[in-house]
């Protein structure tokens, strides 16, 4: 029974101390709190003149990503030169670089097309020119009574096919690319007929390949004699990361290929996932 009092003063000599520790912790965190909560601070008035404020704003970083790539002509603004006529080459003009404008002559073809076409054209105008005279002498016949009115309108007929006639030789001549000084010419009667055809510029650029050489037999519509294209906008082909997807668009300033820079106008996707491309 004397037991008891022993255990029970040593049970509270261990509990004080552990209230003690309780309390203590207790009161640590609540000043924690109190000092953690936002107040103001003064400035003393000598360190006013040095103080500088600002508005706070948003701002982009340049990132310089590098990359190797190809260089490839614009397809939108590059085209070929092909003749409409078969025959050798009897004059090539221009080369490989050379700057160009458009209907600009590149090469000349000596071609029997030419002639063929030319001749036909001389001849729709002459039965033109023909059957004009004779609708003219039908009208004052029939005025004064002297023939029907079916053989004026036959005359009138004729002459309406033959005007159709020059109309058809006509649109082969300008299918040709002749020009219409080369068809006022042809035009004159007893005139050369000029068997050389222009292959023209279709746009102004630069001659960026040459497929053709001096006495090389062409053939209408399927060889290509001239690759021309604008250079002032190309193809840059380079592949890049996903990761550097997010700093290659269209609204960039510039691009620095080798010592060359220029503003990014356009950028795409290509066949695969891990390329991009871009236009400038």
């Amino acid at each position: 029974m004397r037991l008891w009092p022993i255990v029970l003063g040593l049970a509270l000599v261990w509990a004080q101390p552990a209230c003690q520790r309780a309390q203590q912790a207790e009161y640590k965190s609540a000043e924690e709190a109190k000092s953690e909560q936002p107040g103001l601070f003064t400035v003393p008035a000598e360190q006013l003149a040095r103080l500088k404020t600002t508005e706070v704003h948003a701002a982009n970083w340049p990132v310089a990503v590098h990359t190797t790539g190809t260089v490839d002509w614009d397809a939108d603004h590059t085209t070929q030169a092909i003749t409409q006529v078969n025959g050798p080459i009897s004059r090539i003009l221009v080369d490989l670089g050379t700057p160009v404008q458009k209907d600009q002559p590149l090469l000349y073809v000596s071609s029997p097309d030419v002639a063929n076409a030319i001749a036909a054209y001389r001849k729709a105008r002459n039965r033109e020119v023909f059957n004009k005279r004779i609708v003219d002498r039908m009208k004052e016949l029939l005025d004064r009574g002297a023939i029907a009115v079916k053989d004026y309108e036959s005359a009138e007929a004729d002459y309406n096919d033959a005007t159709t006639d020059v109309q058809n030789s006509l649109q082969a001549l300008r299918i040709f690319g002749i020009t219409s000084q080369d068809i006022q010419a042809a035009e004159q009667q007893g005139s050369a007929v000029n068997t050389e055809l222009a292959v023209r510029s279709p746009i102004a650029g630069v001659i960026v390949q040459k497929l053709v050489a001096p006495g090389m037999v062409i053939q209408a519509g399927q060889t290509v004699c001239f690759a021309i294209s604008d250079v002032s906008t190309v193809w840059v082909i380079c592949p890049r990361s996903r990761a550097e997807t997010r700093w290659t668009k269209p609204t960039l300033r510039s691009i620095a290929v080798s010592v060359v820079r220029s503003p990014i106008l356009e950028a795409s996707w290509t066949l695969t996932r891990a390329q991009r491309r871009f236009a400038w």
